[in-house]
């Protein structure tokens, strides 16, 4: 957003032009803060059963 702001401020924007930001505050435009805010993953075989029985889809 600030980059945004600049632009403007110094003319690089034309009136009407449409902008979009993702603004987020969730931590992910910092990878490792979210690497080590994750949980372990989860090993599964390859094996239909066992990835169905890992997401608990088992019948």
């Amino acid at each position: 957003m600030a980059g945004l702001l600049k632009m403007k401020q110094a003319g690089h924007l034309d009136p009407g032009q449409v902008i979009v930001v993702t603004l987020t505050g969730n931590g992910l435009k910092d990878p490792q803060w979210a690497l080590d805010a994750a949980p372990e993953p989860v090993v599964v075989p390859v094996d239909v059963k066992e990835a169905a029985r890992a997401l608990g889809l088992e019948g």
